[in-house]
């Protein structure tokens, strides 16, 4: 069984609050920067990904 990874938890937790009504429709969701440090992750600039 694979690892849960913090993506999928990013991915659950964005889903659950979209569903629950917490992030209304047309409302901006969080920045890069406020998920990064909700989910204690560091971004990836898409240079390190292409090269790392």
């Amino acid at each position: 069984m694979p690892a849960y990874t913090k993506k999928q938890q990013l991915i659950d937790t964005l889903t659950k609050r979209i569903e629950s009504g917490e992030y209304q429709p047309g409302a901006k969701l969080p920045s890069g920067t406020e998920l990064c440090a909700q989910f204690g992750v560091y971004a990836r600039s898409s240079d390190q990904q292409s090269t790392g």
